[in-house]
């Protein structure tokens, strides 16, 4: 679930803004896990302080690989440049342990400071959890 959830989230140009509008999103015939994923775009539209990074418009990176000083990849879900900086976002499904939760933070930390390294501004990140309100 949590793959085809990301992978939905990467193809979207729009997204809902409230939850009305998921709650009557349309999906392509045969989408899988399609009321997971209305799930997942209902839990964003009740994040308010979040949805701005989601808006029609904005200059976004998705799944875009950053290499580290030693040839590694990373891969946050979302990078969003806007005009005082960039917001990198990472998606996480189902219901995560608190050593589970840290380890999600120390990823986003890490964006953070590759993205900080670009010197793209300032950088702040987010881990964006689609299963809790």
């Amino acid at each position: 679930v949590g793959i085809a959830v990301h992978a939905y989230f990467e193809s979207l140009e729009h997204f809902p803004q409230s939850e009305a509008e998921a709650e009557a999103w349309c999906f392509d015939e045969g989408q899988p896990y399609q009321e997971e994923i209305r799930a997942a775009l209902k839990s964003l539209t009740r994040k308010t302080d979040l949805l701005p990074y989601f808006a029609d418009g904005l200059t976004v990176l998705k799944e875009v690989s950053i290499l580290t000083e030693s040839g590694e990849r990373r891969r946050p879900d979302r990078v969003v440049q806007l005009e005082d900086g960039v917001v990198v976002l990472d998606y996480k499904t189902g219901h995560p342990t608190d050593a589970a939760r840290a380890a999600y933070e120390r990823q986003v930390a890490t964006y953070v400071e590759l993205l900080s390294a670009m010197a793209l501004g300032p950088v702040r990140g987010e881990v964006l959890y689609l299963n809790e309100d």
